[in-house]
């Protein structure tokens, strides 16, 4: 009577209420790697790259954020949009800045004028802004003070779960990202691959040994990041 997937093979009131203590915590931790993350292979072949000001160019942000990663077993969707980019060219490329509560519309304004307006004027699949968790709070601080415009960040909802964030009509989302990023793509251009819906993703929990009071909790899954048109996603980095 089980459904597929790894969530759905545990039956005992132990295990449920021990992956729902566990369950946000790898969910946060595969969302970090999904948007930060790169092989060893593409952190030594970016760091080969000669750095410059062009779109055809890897930024001098953009090398120093991929060798400041943990070599992993994939690369997360900011390393993507940098790496496969960098060598041929395509993603827009916006030089950053240490982001504040002082210029942060002033940055914001900077990847809303990179995005190509063939992007901005679809209608069916409006694109969104990507942002650290941290500029929630940069831009409450922004709209605070009285002599901003505060119809540019639109905060609805504000402290509750349905709070939403908009810039010029754009939805900005907070996620893992690296501080001082910001990646402006349509959702529909990033895609989370993953297989979670087979048999198989394993979920495991268990004595650690015959004879022992304490368990480990195991989980294997396979996860990719995919960018897709790439020449219509704007990334910027400081």
């Amino acid at each position: 009577t089980m459904k597929k997937g790894a969530w759905e093979q545990s039956s005992s009131e132990f295990e449920k209420v021990v992956l729902g203590l566990y369950g946000r915590k790898i969910s946060y931790d595969a969302e970090s790697k999904w948007w930060n993350n790169a092989l060893a292979a593409t952190k030594t072949a970016v760091a080969a790259l000669t750095p410059g000001a062009g779109q055809a160019s890897v930024g001098a942000a953009e090398q120093t954020y991929v060798a400041s990663l943990t070599a992993g077993q994939f690369d997360g969707i900011v390393t993507r949009m940098i790496y496969n980019n960098a060598a041929v060219g395509g993603r827009y490329k916006v030089a950053g800045t240490t982001i504040t509560s002082t210029n942060i519309k002033a940055e914001y304004d900077k990847v809303y004028a990179a995005i190509p307006s063939v992007v901005l004027n679809q209608t069916d699949e409006r694109p969104r802004i990507y942002a650290p968790y941290s500029h929630l709070q940069l831009i409450n601080q922004y709209n605070n003070v009285a002599t901003n415009y505060k119809d540019v960040f639109i905060v609805t909802d504000l402290g509750k779960p349905t709070q939403k964030v908009f810039f010029y009509g754009l939805e900005v989302v907070f996620v893992p990202m690296p501080e001082n990023c910001i990646i402006a793509a349509r959702p529909s251009h990033l895609l989370w691959a993953t297989d979670l819906e087979s048999d198989i993703a394993k979920m495991e929990i268990n004595k650690i040994a015959n004879n022992r009071e304490d368990y480990f909790v195991k989980h294997i899954f396979t996860i990719f990041a995919h960018c897709m048109n790439q020449s219509y996603n704007v990334l910027y980095l400081g």
